[in-house]
């Protein structure tokens, strides 16, 4: 259902494996992409899914539009950052 190709995720028809192109591709991420899960109806989250990147984000996405809803940035301190 889904492919990763640098910092973009295509989304493709498994069902129509005649259609080379993808059907969306979710744009947002700034680095690589480590993975994409997709939701499913059972779980009901069924039309969204999940990435994280080596931009430091968890992003949550609308399969159909392939717009980001929600990000979530990790932010952690540096060895040159003091706690005070």
């Amino acid at each position: 259902m889904e492919g990763v190709v640098k910092n973009d995720i295509a989304v493709v028809d498994m069902k129509n494996i005649k259609r080379k192109a993808p059907v969306t591709v979710m744009k947002s991420h700034t680095a690589r992409v480590s993975r994409a899960l997709f939701g499913t109806e059972n779980r009901g989250v069924e039309g969204k899914a999940y990435s994280c990147g080596f931009d430091s984000t968890v992003r949550l996405w609308d399969v159909e539009t392939g717009l980001c809803e929600h990000t979530i940035v990790s932010r952690f301190r540096t060895s040159e950052e003091q706690v005070i």
